[in-house]
């Protein structure tokens, strides 16, 4: 496997992004706080909705469903813990979703995210992390990113905080 890192992934730019994150355990609740310390426009969806309350403090909107996440986002990233959950969430986007970009963090299969990343009209991006809950809290974690370079290149900047190291794969799934 191919992989290029970036010690501190990209600057960010003037833009601050609109991103909406689904899955607010132990993982994506901390790094859904580093993306809204950092100035983006957060938006947050959960199966138990009481957990996205302690976002909503911080400055994230809370979506009443996946779709109306997914309709105002930029970025949609996706922190659950199995292949058919994340499934599932696509399932619930919109017909289209193009000119938006699709980051799963889930550690899921290597068939899986490739099935998801056909079913998209977008950017998908399979980025798995590593470090665990003190990584998250921290903000020090490893993601490694599969997909094209075209979808990965730019688009770093979003894990500035939560992830010094972004490592990209030529592969599809960033594990296989």
């Amino acid at each position: 496997m191919r992989c290029v890192w970036k010690s501190g992934c990209e600057k960010y730019d003037e833009h601050m992004a609109k991103v909406g994150f689904i899955g607010l355990g132990v993982m994506g609740s901390r790094m859904a706080g580093h993306l809204i310390k950092n100035g983006h426009d957060v938006t947050v969806w959960n199966r138990t909705a009481s957990r996205a309350e302690p976002l909503r403090e911080q400055g994230a909107h809370v979506a009443q469903t996946v779709a109306q996440l997914a309709e105002s986002s930029e970025f949609v990233c996706i922190c659950v813990s199995k292949s058919e959950d994340v499934l599932e969430l696509v399932s619930q986007f919109p017909k289209s979703m193009q000119g938006k970009t699709v980051v799963d963090h889930s550690t899921i299969a290597p068939q899986a995210a490739r099935e998801i990343g056909s079913r998209l009209d977008c950017a998908f991006i399979d980025a798995p992390v590593t470090g665990g809950e003190r990584g998250a809290v921290e903000g020090t974690l490893t993601i490694f990113c599969g997909g094209t370079q075209q979808d990965f290149k730019g688009r770093s900047r979003l894990w500035k905080r939560m992830a010094p190291k972004c490592g990209w794969s030529a592969r599809k799934a960033a594990v296989s």
